[in-house]
């Protein structure tokens, strides 16, 4: 029997996971593409956001660093964190979407 394709849950889909949690309103989608990037060219993956009339907006996740990064808009380059929930509601301030609670109640 032939197995079925499996597909990694890394940084990217846990983000993608928290962001539907917090700004249930966002579009989020991890997309990417089949390329040898070098390190200064477009990201082989990402997470696309939108909502409104605010994106679409790359988030990548930065594993020399080990944080998630904004990589386009107005924020490129800058931080978001290493923790998937505050990426998330980070995220959710500068779409300017209704921001949800936590899982663990934090604010």
């Amino acid at each position: 029997m032939a197995s079925l394709p499996t597909r990694e849950f890394g940084p990217l889909e846990q983000l993608h996971a928290a962001v539907r949690r917090r700004a249930p309103q966002a579009i989020i989608a991890v997309a990417g593409k089949s390329s040898n990037a070098g390190p200064n060219t477009e990201p082989v993956r990402w997470a696309s956001v939108t909502y409104r009339c605010v994106g679409p907006l790359r988030i990548v996740w930065d594993e020399r660093l080990g944080v998630y990064r904004w990589h386009s808009g107005p924020n490129s380059g800058e931080h978001l964190g290493s923790d998937t929930e505050d990426a998330a509601k980070r995220i959710a301030v500068r779409l300017q979407t209704p921001i949800g609670p936590s899982p663990s109640g934090r604010t």
